[in-house]
């Protein structure tokens, strides 16, 4: 396996354990005893909340817990919920067909939106298309997606009627929260495809297209895209990252079921091993597509090469 590779898988790796690590930490920080909480509800005496405690392990040494949490981690135990004693693994499962399905779609319209807006600009500028790209990719990048959700939904929802406002189940209950959360991601895209493509069009290659006679839209398709959208893999890479995340406040929103709604119920009734669980999750899906997307962009970019675990440009 060729060095490089081995430098981003490790980082990968390294990134899960600071993410689990700071998350096993702070959250026994947090004032609060999920355990307590759910047994003296239920009349429950002192002597058996500490009985419960010492059963689940959490009467240990904190490094004792921490070692036994990350040897679980290694052979793919998550823990049980605190609460209902379901494995975490088994409580992300079924939420994450619904998340998924939403960061996906909401991905894709992220990119067709993105890199339109993006395109429109760096072709079209100072014209009135390109200023309107513009203001659209800069309205993208600064609202807060509950904004732009809260107002979706009473212009598409209440007003017209064209949508389901809530819930989950077919196509229709997806369609309004991806694109609002597509929305959001799309303008980060569009401002990288802008100034790279803008970028492109000034080096020698394409001024060299266009001294030989071809046609602009040529030049433009066959030169300018194929090398300027290549920074577009890193955004990519890094809005998933946004997408795991911004799935908590959009499926809140819209009240859909997800690992959003999962980890938030999860915090308010401090389970936190299914808050470790969602959070190893998450590091381990955006360091994999981060690695993936390094790879991808040293494979795709003939000026890179790759020496002693180094980049060098020619």
């Amino acid at each position: 396996m060729h060095p490089w590779v081995i430098k981003r898988l490790l980082g990968a790796l390294l990134t899960v354990w600071a993410s689990v690590t700071l998350a096993f930490f702070a959250l026994r920080v947090v004032p609060g005893d999920a355990i307590a909480s759910q047994l003296l509800q239920g009349g429950a005496s002192e002597a058996d909340v500490a009985a419960r405690r010492a059963a689940l392990g959490l009467d240990d040494p904190l490094t004792v817990q921490y070692i036994n949490y990350l040897a679980g981690l290694v052979r793919g135990d998550l823990g049980r919920s605190l609460l209902n004693r379901q494995p975490v693994s088994t409580l992300i499962a079924e939420q994450f067909g619904a998340t998924a399905a939403l960061a996906v779609s909401a991905l894709t319209v992220a990119l067709l939106v993105g890199l339109a807006l993006g395109s429109v600009e760096a072709v079209y500028w100072p014209r009135l298309p390109g200023r309107l790209a513009g203001i659209v990719s800069l309205l993208a990048l600064s609202t807060p997606v509950y904004w732009s959700g809260s107002l979706a939904i009473l212009l598409f929802s209440a007003g017209l009627g064209l949508l389901p406002a809530t819930g989950s189940g077919d196509t229709a209950h997806l369609i309004l929260p991806a694109a609002v959360l597509g929305f959001h991601v799309s303008g980060s895209i569009a401002r990288v495809t802008r100034a790279s493509l803008r970028r492109t069009s000034g080096t020698d290659f394409v001024r060299t297209a266009r001294a030989k006679g071809l046609r602009a839209r040529r030049v433009f398709t066959h030169h300018v895209l194929r090398v300027g959208l290549l920074p577009v893999v890193a955004v990519v890479a890094l809005q998933t990252g946004f997408l795991l995340g911004g799935t908590v406040i959009t499926e809140t929103l819209f009240a859909r079921q997800g690992i959003g709604q999962l980890l938030r119920d999860a915090i308010l009734d401090q389970d936190f091993p299914v808050v470790q669980g969602v959070v190893a999750l998450s590091a381990a899906i955006y360091s994999l597509v981060s690695a993936a997307a390094d790879l991808l962009y040293g494979l795709l970019d003939p000026r890179v090469r790759v020496e002693g675990g180094h980049q060098e440009h020619d």
